[in-house]
This record gives structure tokens, C-alpha cells and sequence, in this order.
């Protein structure tokens, strides 16, 4: 799965969705952006989503960081 998520970062969302198809995979709609990114640092404001904060760190930022896309 891992080669796959890296394969479709950064393509339109047809183009995703049929990829994860492909491989085999059902794919799930979802939203992934952080607030601002600078010279490979990235910043997520967060007010009263603290569920959140482990999502944030452990899925977006790491796509970003794997992907060499986002950063």
C-alpha cells in the first residue's frame, strides 16, 4: 500500500481513485492539507481539535515528509 500512496500524491483525484483501484484497494474519500509550509517546515494551527493532533502528526505531515511533495 505504501508504494501506491506514494505513487498517486500530488495527482488529480480521478487519477488517485483509479490508481488505489487498480492496486486492489478500496479507495476512501478524505482531505489532507496543513496550514502553512515554509522551507520544509510545516505548520498546523488547530483550535479545539485536539482529537485530531495525532492524525495530523502520524498521517498528513508524514505523507507530506514521504511523498517529497508537501515539504
Amino acid at each position: 500500500m505504501t508504494k501506491v500512496v506514494r505513487g498517486i500524491h500530488g495527482h488529480p483525484e480521478a487519477e488517485q481513485k483509479q490508481a488505489i483501484k487498480d492496486a486492489g484497494y478500496t479507495p476512501v474519500m478524505s482531505y489532507n492539507q496543513t496550514d502553512f509550509v515554509k522551507n520544509r517546515v510545516a505548520i498546523e494551527i488547530q483550535f479545539g481539535k485536539y482529537a485530531f493532533v495525532a492524525h495530523d502528526l502520524f498521517v498528513k505531515h508524514l505523507s507530506f515528509e514521504k511523498s517529497g511533495h508537501g515539504f
